[in-house]
């Protein structure tokens, strides 16, 4: 029971700093000390939040893979738990459309974090993530790059909406 509790803490201490954050680029030592938690342990709780599909953890596609390995950006599995978890009443938006993007594809692809734009998925494709002012600017020099628009209602060219993403799941 002890365990649970304070696994439960964890998860709601980390789930809210991640859930306000704009995405969260996890800092082990700084979260390890303020949860009290040894950084090694820390690392392997994220890894079971992970599997539990509680969290998506991205990391470099040269990273290695192993628990021990801090990951590059952190988001909650959904944007349920982001509002769920959340101190305030709405989530930063670039972060939900994140959540979304990423949620829909790591169901049946892997993610990876590119050197430019948001998402690499499966070593091919990079997407960058905006809303409907978001320009190329980021992906410009990338083969193989689109731009994901939230509040469009049709793409063009390399431009896809962000709603399209919930036919995946």
């Amino acid at each position: 029971m002890k365990a649970f509790f304070f696994t439960s803490s964890i998860i709601r201490y980390s789930g809210t700093v991640i859930a306000d954050s704009v995405p969260y680029h996890p800092n082990i030592s700084e979260l390890s000390r303020k949860t009290g938690v040894v950084r090694d342990i820390l690392l392997r709780m994220i890894d079971l939040l992970r599997r539990a599909d509680i969290l998506i953890a991205l990391r470099q596609n040269s990273a290695p893979t192993g628990y021990l390995t801090k990951p590059e950006k952190i988001y909650l599995n959904n944007t349920a738990l982001m509002y769920a978890l959340s101190n305030n009443d709405n989530p930063e938006t670039g972060t939900l459309r994140e959540t979304f993007f990423a949620n829909q594809l790591s169901q049946q692809h892997r993610l990876t974090l590119p050197y430019e734009g948001d998402f690499m998925v499966n070593n091919k494709w990079v997407f960058e993530i905006g809303g409907k002012n978001k320009s190329q600017q980021q992906i410009r020099n990338t083969i193989n790059a689109y731009l994901v628009k939230d509040d469009i209602i049709t793409g063009y060219k390399n431009i896809i909406p962000l709603w399209l993403f919930g036919f995946l799941y």
